[in-house]
């Protein structure tokens, strides 16, 4: 007998001894999550349960006993709702985030507990209780009931989450399902009598499969690569990622990644291998790729940042990551890797790179458009001063032509007169060279005052006055325009007007009528020359039409083909130019 109670506390002293041994290793080097608590708590639970187990067994009064069971009740009444806690944790359960529903559960082993304080008053949980007897009431059971549904229900969530998570490793599936079913078997052996034994081995079962499971856990690192929350944290990440462990497998990849990349062979529980080669043949010699699949072979806490382009159904393009997973003491636990999609930045860089081809194209037609627009420039400027040439020097060359014509006929009967033509053809000749001067220049005309286009047509009429020709001007209204257009217009195209009466037309006279209103200018001017039949519009005619129509004019030429030639203007007041 002494032996056997020996060999009793020896084992519960074991059991003791290893429970306290994980917690005491869990504080100081497990990671401080709500996970790692609850871990403990059941240490903890287990550790009261061992320590209640061995007193009870040392117990030599009935009362001594009850306090003693009492004791490690706390660890036998909350190991299951504890359990059940821990699991639903583990496998991310929603109902582990159901305060309420946790309460209750709680609840449950604190009124199984009030029970068992209150059995001497009612007798449900033990209707026998001294030192050497025991007998159990319907209390006992139930709460036994309920225990066993809480272990085995955790059990269930942990196991099926366990294979979900690791079935591409069976070793290791196998030895984490063993280490939790150990002591619920163990414990159903005791309670029910399966195997008659008088030893609660319950306690002792629980801390050498927790121990084995810590070994496992240090040993395969499945627990640590792995977060609670990982699958739902991962799947909203918009990013294709794939977790790989210590012994290059996929063990995990979210719903982008499978988007991504549509390899059936290539999935959950793939050797990364697989995903290389079925990367390579998707890539078209892509440098990128090499350079990401050199990186991904070495197995060891490598960092790597670069960009692949793979044709599937259409090209695409990623910019991709590998970054370490790293434990306590800086081991290595695996890899992340990470697909960001990036062809949107890429066409958007493509597109930029087109159209700035397109604007150096643009740029390049721009600059032979600015060419010819300085050609056009230098054209119309060389157009403007051979009208200005031709207004001035023709004006000036054909009043010399005709005073020369007069003082030849003049020298000999009247030397005073020719003396006289020959000083207003000097004067004729000093204003055609300031007035050749300020074409060159592109000045105004220099007769030509803005303001009274009345008092500069006079001054030009008298220069034609003087060579023998008689012109009558008429103006009805006043020049009330600012704009130096409609004056320069006017001048030009009568000076114009009286150099073809005299030099092609022969006329002798020339009539101007001038009228100025509010919206409009009316010009006509009749010589009687000699006409002609058909108009020929030479350069003379051809200035004054631009210079009409630049403003927005009209001019018409008329003769009826026998004598005269008319001109009739109009030109619009007010409209911008």
């Amino acid at each position: 007998m002494f032996i056997y109670i020996k060999f009793e506390v020896l084992l519960q002293s074991i059991s003791m001894i290893l429970s306290l041994v994980s917690i005491i290793f869990l504080l100081l080097k497990g990671k401080k999550s709500l996970l790692t608590k609850i871990f403990i708590g059941c240490q903890s639970l287990v550790f009261i349960w061992a320590v209640g187990q061995i007193f009870e067994i040392l117990s030599t009064s009935t009362q001594n006993k009850w306090i003693c069971v009492l004791v490690e009740s706390i660890g036998i009444r909350f190991i299951g709702t504890s359990w059940l806690f821990f699991s639903l944790i583990y496998a991310n359960n929603k109902l582990a985030k159901a305060p309420k529903k946790i309460i209750i559960l709680f609840s449950i082993s604190f009124i199984e507990y009030f029970l068992l304080l209150t059995n001497p008053y009612h007798k449900l949980f033990y209707t026998v209780f001294d030192l050497k007897t025991i007998s159990y009431g319907p209390g006992f059971w139930i709460s036994i009931g309920l225990d066993y549904t809480f272990l085995i229900t955790g059990t269930v969530i942990l196991v099926f989450y366990s294979i979900k998570q690791m079935e591409n490793a069976k070793k290791k599936s196998i030895i984490l399902i063993t280490v939790i079913l150990i002591p619920v078997i163990s414990n159903m052996l005791y309670v029910f009598r399966v195997v008659k034994l008088d030893i609660d081995i319950t306690p002792i079962s629980i801390s050498i499969s927790l121990f084995l499971l810590g070994i496992a856990v240090l040993k395969y690192r499945f627990l640590n690569i792995i977060p609670i929350a990982l699958p739902r944290m991962i799947n909203s990440i918009a990013e294709a990622i794939i977790v790989i462990d210590y012994f290059d497998t996929i063990i995990f990849c979210n719903d982008i990644f499978h988007q991504y990349f549509h390899a059936s062979k290539v999935n959950k529980n793939s050797n990364i291998n697989d995903f290389l080669e079925y990367l390579k043949a998707i890539s078209h010699l892509d440098k990128g790729v090499n350079s990401f699949c050199e990186a991904l072979k070495i197995n060891t806490s490598v960092v790597y940042d670069g960009k692949i382009c793979i044709s599937m159904t259409s090209v695409k393009h990623f910019n991709v990551k590998i970054r370490p997973i790293k434990g306590n003491n800086n081991k290595a636990l695996g890899r992340i890797v990470t697909f960001n999609d990036i062809c949107e930045s890429v066409n958007l860089l493509e597109s930029l790179n087109l159209k700035n081809k397109e604007l150096m194209e643009a740029n390049d037609q721009l600059k032979k458009y600015a060419k010819i627009g300085e050609e056009l420039a230098i054209a119309k400027e060389r157009n403007r001063f051979a009208m200005d040439l031709h207004d001035t020097l023709g004006h000036t060359m054909t009043l010399l032509l005709k005073l020369n014509e007069a003082s030849i006929i003049t020298c000999a009967e009247n030397p005073k007169k020719t003396v006289e033509i020959l000083k207003e053809t000097h004067l004729i000749t000093k204003e055609g060279m300031k007035e050749l001067r300020r074409s060159i220049s592109g000045m105004a005309p220099g007769k030509l005052k803005v303001c009274n286009i009345s008092e500069s047509l006079k001054k030009l009429i008298y220069d034609y006055e003087s060579s023998g020709m008689e012109v009558e001007l008429v103006v009805d209204g006043e020049f009330n325009y600012s704009n130096l257009l409609y004056s320069d217009v006017i001048y030009r195209t009568c000076q114009e007007a009286l150099t073809n009466s005299m030099r092609h037309g022969n006329s002798n006279k020339v009539n101007i009528f001038l009228k100025f209103s509010k919206d409009r200018i009316k010009l006509y001017i009749i010589d009687n020359g000699v006409g002609c039949k058909k108009i020929i519009v030479g350069y003379g005619l051809l200035g004054m039409k631009e210079r009409i129509e630049k403003i927005k004019g009209d001019i018409i030429f008329g003769s009826d083909g026998e004598s005269g030639f008319n001109i009739h203007v109009e030109i619009p007041v007010g409209d911008e130019l």
